[in-house]
């Protein structure tokens, strides 16, 4: 013992804390996360305005039911074909992509509609 040489005892494995123990939330998921917050606002912030401008085109309250009756119906009609190509790897790169855009260029041409039948 006296010797000076390292004695060879085994040691515990490190403690690891909470703060090992997480992953970190790739970069990818952070800029889908913001992008459908964003998103998110903008269809929040026009919602409430489109019965005031559908009235403004001459629609009453029946126009308004039937297009929004319209959009959820669309909505879940598509639901399935989408979700069954998104269980596709290659595509879902481009079913985000292609929704987004669809949804960031449907927003502001809703504004020059003329007719309610546009909207």
């Amino acid at each position: 013992m006296g010797s000076g040489s390292p004695t060879s005892q085994p040691t515990d494995p490190p403690v690891r804390s909470p703060q090992n123990t997480r992953t970190k939330i790739p970069r990818t998921v952070k800029q889908l996360g913001l992008v459908s917050l964003l998103n998110d606002f903008s269809s929040e912030m026009m919602y409430p305005l489109l019965p005031a401008f559908i009235s403004g085109l001459g629609g009453g309250a029946a126009a308004v039911g039937l297009l929004d009756g319209l959009s959820d119906a669309v909505a879940s009609l598509l639901r399935y074909p989408a979700g069954r190509l998104a269980d596709r790897p290659r595509w879902r790169r481009g079913l985000v992509i292609g929704g987004y855009a669809v949804a960031a260029v449907a927003r502001p041409v809703v504004g020059f509609a003329g007719q309610v039948w546009q909207v």
